[in-house]
């Protein structure tokens, strides 16, 4: 008796610091109560404690969530997804006239060792099952609030979007510190898109 109530305590004790750790509830983790939205505010907070540029943070809109696995307009991934699912860390790159260039998921490996982000280039991996059937503005599509988006493309070389969601942490964190490290002074636009909420 005294060891199945240590065993339900230690369950309880493990989920709770999990969920402090996430910035989500203990019912969000659970799924006992729909998640919210992070607010503009809270990405910048969360964005400058990670030492991450704020600049162009947007949410994905709910309508779009799942067709980030199930579309082939939307999913990144061409392997994942025959099974509905996409890795939740992840890049897409463009040219300015919106053509999909190249891309990177969590799933892929390290993007480091990839060295898919080198000096000046930003190297495409052909062996890498990317969707060649993306372009840009499907992706901006997928913005909420969208026309707050006020940037002429051709201004820049790429657009990239990173998709991300806080409780990832690290991992997310890192692909952002890597992408503020690469752009710094170059004609690239990085456009951060949260999903904290929605992919569980």
């Amino acid at each position: 008796m005294k060891t199945n109530k240590f065993i339900a305590l230690t369950i309880i004790l493990y989920f709770g610091i999990q969920s402090l750790k996430s910035q989500n509830s203990i019912l969000d983790l659970l799924s006992i109560r729909s998640p919210k939205t992070e607010s503009s505010l809270k990405q910048r907070i969360t964005l400058k404690k990670w030492g991450v540029s704020e600049k162009n943070i947007f949410n994905i809109n709910s309508l779009f969530i799942d067709s980030l696995g199930q579309s082939l307009n939307y999913t990144l991934d061409t392997h994942m997804v025959k099974w509905n699912y996409y890795s939740p860390i992840q890049f897409r790159v463009y040219k300015n006239n919106g053509i999909f260039h190249a891309g990177w998921a969590y799933c892929f490996g390290s993007l480091n060792k990839l060295k898919i982000l080198q000096n000046d280039s930003i190297i495409r991996l052909t062996w890498l099952p990317l969707n060649d059937k993306l372009n840009l503005f499907n992706d901006i599509n997928m913005l909420e609030k969208k026309d707050e988006l006020n940037v002429n493309f051709t201004d820049y070389d790429y657009i990239i979007l990173a998709f991300w969601a806080s409780y990832y942490g690290r991992s997310a964190k890192k692909m952002l510190r890597e992408l503020d490290k690469f752009t710094l002074n170059k004609k690239i636009l990085v456009i951060k898109v949260n999903y904290n909420g929605f992919d569980y």
